[in-house]
């Protein structure tokens, strides 16, 4: 999507000083994680494993490379509000939110909405096939999960 459902935090400043003269931005993220309607425990479990996955990615670096004016992107613990599910398009997928928060240091003149796309595409990149895996990480016919996307969740699958 062109409009990214990330929303940079305007009026609260990053934790980290960004270095060498970047910016840097706090960013409140979103992304849906489209469930089987059979799927028990309300989706706690895949909520946990999206953030963790990308938690990690955070940490580990592997989203600096989503675009040339990324410096660095850290992840931030913020009191989120609890996402709702619901059904949507269909009886057989319901769809789980999940919310999370990182820091973005980019370059001067980077042009931030498209960073912001390169950078949501990397984690759904990241995420989408931790979460259809089975733990060992190879492809697990028992996921709850058929899909991950960045975009709002009202927007219409095709």
């Amino acid at each position: 999507s062109s409009d990214p459902k990330d929303q940079v935090l305007q009026n609260i400043p990053c934790i980290e000083t960004p270095k060498d003269g970047n910016k840097c931005v706090l960013v409140s993220g979103t992304m849906t994680v489209y469930l089987n309607d059979d799927a028990v425990g309300g989706g706690d479990e895949e909520k946990e494993k999206a953030l963790d996955a990308i938690q990690a990615g955070m940490g580990g670096d592997e989203f600096v490379t989503a675009n040339d004016d990324i410096k660095d992107v850290r992840y931030v613990t913020l009191p989120l509000t609890d996402p709702e599910t619901g059904t949507f398009g269909s009886s057989s997928i319901n769809p789980l939110e999940v919310d999370y928060a990182y820091e973005l240091e980019y370059t001067p003149d980077g042009d931030l909405a498209a960073i912001q796309k390169d950078l949501e595409l990397a984690i759904n990149e990241k995420t989408g096939p931790v979460l259809m895996s089975g733990s060992d990480g190879a492809n697990s016919t028992s996921s709850n999960v058929v899909g991950v996307s960045s975009e709002p969740i009202d927007q219409v699958l095709q």
